[in-house]
């Protein structure tokens, strides 16, 4: 589950998500709903307020969100596809863009 702050009214949103691990990193996917429709309104918060939360499982967490460089994107790409084929399609829809993947490393707070 991830929770954004909304980029215009300041409030919490919380988004249920498909996700990978990558050691302590997790990663997502910003698909819209459909292949080719704009990125989900989760990803346009995060941009805005990089500082989530993350809740999985009974585990709860701050992480700091942001968009996967080209080397980042291209390590992870298979793994978030294994996990939920339709990516592929999105991202085939996408094309010549990309669909953003979106890496949250946790924050260490004393």
């Amino acid at each position: 589950m991830l929770t954004t702050v909304d980029r215009a009214r300041h409030r919490t949103v919380r988004t249920p998500l498909v996700y990978a691990r990558d050691g302590g990193r997790h990663l997502v996917v910003a698909a819209g709903p459909v292949p080719g429709a704009p990125a989900p309104q989760w990803y346009a918060h995060l941009t805005a307020h990089p500082e989530v939360r993350l809740q999985v499982g009974a585990l709860s967490f701050q992480a700091a969100a942001r968009t996967a460089d080209a080397v980042e994107r291209e390590t992870y790409w298979e793994a978030l596809t294994a996990l939920w084929p339709a990516y592929e399609d999105h991202q085939a829809a996408a094309a010549p863009g990309e669909v953003p993947l979106v890496i949250l490393d946790r924050l260490a707070h004393p």
